[in-house]
């Protein structure tokens, strides 16, 4: 399995982006396309217009780290589907 390490630095607090990655309005408002979220382990979510979908496999918020592992597929990529851990840490 190929794997790549992507890493960006937000100026917010942790559980903020935390609860925001969670949230349809705030996901909507700082990725700039439209946003619907489960907030749930199982949960859908479609990101970027529907661009993405998939659903969160696990939940994990924390004071030091938080994770999140989702599930995605692409649009337009029938048999595209990959997990992404998100390791959220201040």
């Amino acid at each position: 399995m190929d794997r790549f390490r992507i890493s960006a630095k937000f100026p917010v607090e942790l559980d903020t982006l935390f609860h925001d990655w969670l949230s349809s309005k705030e996901h909507s408002a700082f990725t700039g396309g439209k946003a619907k979220v489960e907030n749930k382990i199982n949960g859908k979510f479609t990101a970027w217009d529907e661009y993405i979908s998939g659903r969160t496999v696990e939940i994990v918020p924390g004071k030091k780290t938080s994770n999140l592992i989702v599930s995605v597929k692409r649009q337009g990529c029938r048999n595209l589907r990959f997990c992404r851990k998100l390791r959220l840490a201040p």
